[in-house]
């Protein structure tokens, strides 16, 4: 009675171990399918300025002296992929930048130029290529 569950548990094994063996084996797709929720945004900030591809602080309200911001991404596992980046005063478009994503992990950013007639609320949106948000960024323009 052992032999028959025990030739049943080699068996599954064996059928387990060749499945795998073959997803290892085939060749990676030139741009992978990736849903949005596989991906992560693991930085996501507004900043008065980059230095050596890094933000150089992270601001939630921009006073009315400063006339320029960015906008800074990292991501992760989106590589062949694009991502949009769009700048939002009001919840009105302003800016649409798009960048391709050439690396697992990858850092980019946008920047835009202000003005003090678009005092008020700003968001940043992170978009892939179909326009799921993958993250929204909020700040606040004005004395």
């Amino acid at each position: 009675m052992k032999t028959p569950l025990i030739s049943c548990l080699l068996l599954f094994t064996l059928t387990a171990l060749q499945v795998t063996a073959r997803a290892e084996d085939a060749p990676a797709a030139a741009a992978p399918e990736t849903p949005a929720s596989a991906t992560a945004v693991t930085r996501a900030q507004i900043t008065s300025a980059i230095a050596d591809r890094e933000p150089t602080d992270k601001l939630d309200k921009v006073v009315t002296s400063v006339d320029r911001v960015y906008f800074f991404t990292e991501i992760s596992n989106f590589s062949g992929h694009t991502i949009r980046h769009q700048w939002l005063h009001k919840n009105q478009l302003m800016a649409e930048i798009s960048f391709e994503v050439t690396s697992p992990r990858w850092r980019g950013w946008s920047s835009k130029k202000l003005i003090p007639s678009l005092q008020g609320p700003w968001h940043v949106l992170v978009l892939d290529e179909q326009g799921n948000v993958l993250t929204s960024v909020p700040f606040t323009y004005g004395d």
